[in-house]
């Protein structure tokens, strides 16, 4: 089954949609496929298909000669992941799992903060042509799924022997790694982050990195003067950089320190000033456990969801609308048939009532 990654309004996230549920029924023109009971209707296609061409070419899908055809084929692409996914959601009440109005409100309410507020939102929907009852469908199933895929693969997890595996194989990179604090002084930067910088900052940052190179709390400093909101309440840690993962000016300087020394100049960055502490030198294995195993594990329970998966969707009586094409058991895909006609109208968005 080809799983692919979809940009709905801005936010990634695994291609699904809402489907209703019903008997088997007969396949008349909304039913696009039907998978163990539960109906995959074609509004649920096409509602797909709006939010993953969101930042493509509309026109090679809409307006293009050859659009009908690059539609059915999209959504063969489409149903094919949908078959997939509500193979999954069909399990969600045996595995407990539930998705209420606030969970999926919640939701929604990052999506539009993240794209700039309650208007920006609307327009998003707007211009893919999606009201926000579709939309909210869309979430609640990729929410389902999401905790479906969440409750089959909470018991896998890397071992102690796994972690240390892979430690020693990334070790000359660990080796080369450092931890730094840093306070960054900026009184004026633009919506990107870009400081402008000012002779005033400067003075500030030497005046800083005295204090914190005599002795004074480095942590107390960054929580008092830092221009970093994300690090000034911990005291201005970063973390753990690789080797070429910081800006050379400021790298350059982590790596001239000692561990617990502060440098003496200032670091400049488009963000501002930087006055650097150099935590540590080579990550050891204590430090980089924690990152090892979320990376391990989120391997290894993606691979047993996919597992899991093949597993329901080959287990789950499929039907589909021949007007799709033809279902293959051993991909578990949809293809289109040998010599396949153009997409009918009732399916073509233009002259049919079904289409996008």
């Amino acid at each position: 089954m080809p799983f692919i990654r979809i940009l709905p309004l801005g936010a990634a996230a695994v291609l699904g949609l809402a489907a209703c549920s019903g008997g088997y029924g007969s396949f008349v023109a909304p039913v696009a496929a039907v998978v163990g009971g539960t109906r995959i209707t074609e509004r649920d296609v096409v509602t797909e298909l709006k939010v993953s061409t969101a930042g493509t070419d509309q026109a090679a899908f809409f307006q293009a000669p050859s659009a009908n055809l690059t539609r059915l084929d999209a959504k063969r692409q489409i149903l094919s992941q949908l078959i997939g996914l509500q193979a999954a959601a069909n399990h969600a009440r045996a595995l407990g799992v539930a998705v209420d109005d606030a969970t999926v409100a919640a939701a929604i309410a990052g999506i539009a903060q993240g794209l700039g507020g309650a208007k920006a939102f609307d327009a998003a929907l707007a211009s893919h042509n999606l009201t926000l009852d579709e939309y909210e469908e869309y979430q609640r199933f990729h929410l389902t799924v999401d905790k479906v895929d969440t409750r089959i693969t909470s018991n896998v997890n890397a071992t102690p022997d796994q972690i240390a595996a892979a430690y020693q194989a990334g070790k000359a990179t660990y080796d080369g790694e450092f931890h730094v604090a840093h306070i960054l002084i900026c009184s004026h930067h633009d919506l990107a982050g870009v400081c402008t910088p000012t002779a005033a900052d400067l003075a500030l940052a030497r005046t800083i990195a005295g204090r914190a190179g005599a002795g004074a709390d480095f942590a107390a400093l960054a929580r008092q003067y830092s221009a970093d909101p994300a690090t000034a309440t911990s005291g201005g840690d970063l973390g753990w950089f690789k080797p070429q993962g910081a800006p050379p000016a400021f790298e350059q300087a982590a790596l001239g320190l000692q561990p617990g020394q502060v440098a003496s100049e200032p670091v400049h960055t488009v963000l501002g000033y930087h006055v650097v502490k150099l935590i540590a030198k080579g990550r050891p294995l204590a430090a980089a456990s924690s990152e090892i195993n979320n990376t391990l594990e989120r391997a290894a329970r993606q691979q047993a969801f996919v597992t899991w998966l093949h597993q329901a969707v080959a287990a789950s009586r499929i039907e589909l609308n021949p007007a799709f094409g033809i279902y293959d058991p051993a991909s578990q895909s949809v293809l289109a048939p040998p010599g396949a006609e153009p997409l009918p109208p009732a399916l073509d968005g233009n002259g049919g009532t079904n289409g996008p």
